[in-house]
């Protein structure tokens, strides 16, 4: 009896816990298949979430690639660029050389050409005028008052001031009507233009019945200007020098910019300054003193105009004894390069001369001014404009 009861509970027993495992069974099939999906989607989240990260990978390394190709392909048509630029320099430095050699050819074969020493002016070069060169320049009408011809560059070699009288027949035209009108004040007023380029201010001058001392380092700007003279007949009004003003007396190396025939500098052969890629060479000169002046110009009264490109602080160390000579009201002075000294040290030998000439003129009452009339402070010099004049305090606009 005992037997059977004990099978009896047995099976309620495993009947009881088969009934209560299958009454649990959907919940816990429900959790398994709950999990794995978390672990499928957490799987292909992960997996997702890489292949992303290495897609962006591969998309920033790509968008380097072509980069890097892009800027090697700038680079090459930069190079390429550079190369044909620097052939076309060498070409046309070439093709300078040649026309300046044919020049000089004719020169020495004719000596009416050949500059000429004066007695009392050491190293001064007195630019002979009595004959012809022979060359076809291109001389408009220069809008002055009253009108003349003057001979000019091509555009290529000169676009700012020969392209500026090309198309609107003048150049700095508010600034040239000023420059006539003190001239009309007093007529006893002459003119001193030390680089003098083509003769845009001396020929102002001339056209007016003035005396004018002009001089210039480059042959080409002084051979322009005597063929202007000569068109307009201004020949005995004007005297005319092939030389560089400098601090010291001596031989010069004149530079010439390819094209920018305005920006015609001078080196003295004892400069170890180097040259750029830019830059034709091979026209000697003499320089001579501000001073030296006084041997050949003999009035007592003129304006002067100074445009060194770079050597104005020098002309003036050596300059006293022509403004001793001579009353000169106004001085239209270029600044341009002047400013670029100021940032050097104080014991620069260029900005002590920048300083010193700036003292000259204000030991013998001048006053720094803007072509607008705005008087210039005088220890912030690196500020004034590229252009400026010097004026006595006598003279009243």
């Amino acid at each position: 009896m005992r037997i059977v009861k004990r099978e009896k509970e047995s099976r309620f027993t495993f009947t009881m816990r088969g009934s209560l495992l299958c009454y649990r069974l959907p919940g816990v099939c429900c959790m398994i298949v709950i999990g794995g999906l978390a672990y499928l989607s957490a799987h292909l989240f992960y997996r997702n979430a890489v292949i992303k990260q290495e897609s962006v990978k591969l998309y920033v390394e790509l968008d380097r690639c072509a980069w890097e190709y892009s800027h090697a392909m700038s680079v090459k048509d930069e190079e390429i660029k550079l190369a044909t630029e620097k052939y076309s320099t060498h070409w046309e430095q070439f093709s300078t050389w040649l026309r300046r050699r044919k020049d000089r050819k004719k020169i020495h074969r004719n000596a009416a050409f050949e500059s000429q020493q004066i007695p009392n002016c050491q190293n001064c070069r007195l630019y002979d005028r009595s004959g012809e060169d022979g060359v076809a320049y291109d001389c408009p009408v220069l809008r002055i008052n009253p009108e003349t011809q003057i001979c000019i560059y091509r555009d290529e070699e000169d676009s700012q001031v020969s392209g500026s009288i090309r198309q609107m027949g003048i150049w700095q035209e508010n600034r040239v009507r000023d420059f006539q009108r003190w001239l009309e004040r007093d007529s006893n007023l002459g003119f001193i233009d030390v680089g003098c380029y083509i003769g845009v201010y001396s020929l102002a001058a001339a056209a007016m019945g003035r005396s004018v001392l002009a001089l210039d380092p480059s042959l080409e700007n002084v051979k322009r200007l005597d063929r202007s003279l000569k068109l307009a007949q201004f020949d005995a009004a004007v005297t005319v020098l092939n030389n560089a003003v400098s601090d010291v007396r001596g031989r010069a190396e004149v530079i010439i910019h390819n094209f920018n025939r305005m920006a015609t500098e001078v080196r003295q052969l004892n400069d170890s300054s180097a040259k750029g890629s830019d830059i034709l060479s091979g026209e000697v000169t003499d320089t001579i003193l501000l001073n030296d002046l006084s041997a050949i110009w003999q009035f007592k009264k003129a304006l002067l105009r100074v445009d060194l490109n770079g050597f104005e602080h020098r002309a003036f160390s050596n300059a006293d004894i022509l403004f001793q000579n001579a009353f000169i009201p106004v001085v239209l002075m270029e600044w341009e390069a002047m400013k670029g000294f100021y940032w050097l040290p104080m014991t620069s030998r260029n900005r002590m001369l920048v300083e010193s000439m700036i003292k000259f003129f204000l030991e013998m009452d001048y006053t720094p001014v803007s072509w607008d009339r705005r008087v210039l402070y005088v220890y912030i010099w690196d500020t004034w404009p590229s252009d400026i004049l010097w004026v006595h305090k006598t003279f009243q606009f």
